[in-house]
């Protein structure tokens, strides 16, 4: 598994798309809120923060690859007919490491031979209390190159650094 690092704020992540829009827009990268990726909006769909599906690529929220750190996974699985994937984030030792309140979780979603490029993000999705996950919204997908997508984190704390699962 190749770590990806980077540092990403809300605020730099590019145009918003609004409800009803195409995913195929200008080129950059492209933000949407979670609300332009919930309930139907742009193919996306709400989900449970307690669903979890088939995992594909896991990524610690840390340098270390200790079992016992937070983690974002890239799941899928069948939603209302419908194969799905979608970003979660947990604690490898949810007992003596819960997630905390706060915690983010998204999507980065690329389609290669769209305009959209690098890709457009998803949430963040936040952990609402102590103890719990959270997923974000999740949208059709295959296991073909036609759309490709990743998991993001980042811890609690403000200034945290994001970490990111390979592309799946």
């Amino acid at each position: 598994m190749n770590k990806m690092r980077a540092t990403v704020s809300a605020s730099a992540a590019g145009a918003v798309l609004a409800a009803g829009t195409t995913l195929f827009g200008p080129v950059g990268a492209a933000h949407a809120s979670p609300s332009d990726c919930e309930g139907g909006a742009n193919g996306f769909v709400g989900i449970p923060d307690s669903l979890s599906g088939e995992v594909r690529a896991r990524q610690p929220l840390s340098d270390t690859n200790s079992p016992t750190a937070y983690q974002v996974t890239v799941e899928v699985g069948t939603i209302g007919g419908v194969r799905r994937g979608w970003a979660r984030i947990g604690s490898g030792d949810p007992v003596n490491n819960p997630v905390r309140k706060h915690a983010k979780v998204w999507t980065d979603w690329r389609a290669p031979q769209s305009p959209i490029q690098p890709w457009l993000q998803c949430g963040p999705f936040e952990v609402r209390h102590d103890g719990l996950t959270a997923t974000s919204a999740a949208k059709r997908t295959d296991p073909s190159p036609d759309w490709q997508f990743r998991a993001c984190g980042s811890m609690e704390l403000p200034g945290s650094p994001v970490y990111c699962t390979d592309w799946w």
